[in-house]
């Protein structure tokens, strides 16, 4: 497990052990990428079926849990998407932009991170206050705003009242 934040105690750490989760900082990560960039290893390569990420629902149904996504399904759920794209108005390419606003462990972002890295798009992510995205979306300018429907119908009513006071 990667904890991207470096405050991981070694209490922290034991208790993980014990329930046989090694955890590592990103910082750990990253020096030891460095370490082993120095060496030219042979890196495996990822499997259709290997663990991608662990996605947490939001416990909107019951309690949250945490679900295991492959390769596989992450690759099919951008191609999907990638698919969509391609024959629409405006095929992305990499002259476009898209506001990272939802958690990265989310699975739509993740789909939509994959489509940032497959057209080699710019990502700029929001400043944390989803009540200044607007603000945000104004400073970045992104050419791709893909949302869930909550947001969407927020824009409508913050629009809709805008309109009825005129």
């Amino acid at each position: 497990m990667v904890a991207f934040e470096d405050n991981v105690t070694d209490e922290n750490k034991e208790m993980a052990e014990k329930a046989g989760i090694k955890i590592f900082t990103f910082s750990e990560i990253i020096s030891k990428g460095k370490e082993v960039a120095a060496t030219n290893a042979q890196l495996p390569v990822a499997q259709p079926e290997d663990v991608y990420m662990l996605s947490y629902t939001s416990g909107t149904t019951g309690d949250p849990k945490g679900v295991m996504l492959c390769h596989k399904s992450v690759m099919i759920g951008t191609k999907a998407a990638n698919s969509r794209m391609e024959h629409g108005s405006h095929p992305l390419n990499d002259t476009d932009c898209h506001i990272s606003y939802l958690p990265l462990a989310h699975v739509f972002e993740q789909l939509l991170q994959g489509l940032v890295y497959q057209y080699g798009m710019a990502c700029g992510f929001f400043g944390g206050n989803v009540l200044k995205l607007t603000e945000d979306i104004g400073i970045l300018k992104p050419t791709f705003f893909a949302s869930v429907p909550r947001l969407f119908n927020k824009f409508y009513d913050k629009i809709t009242a805008k309109l009825n006071e005129a």
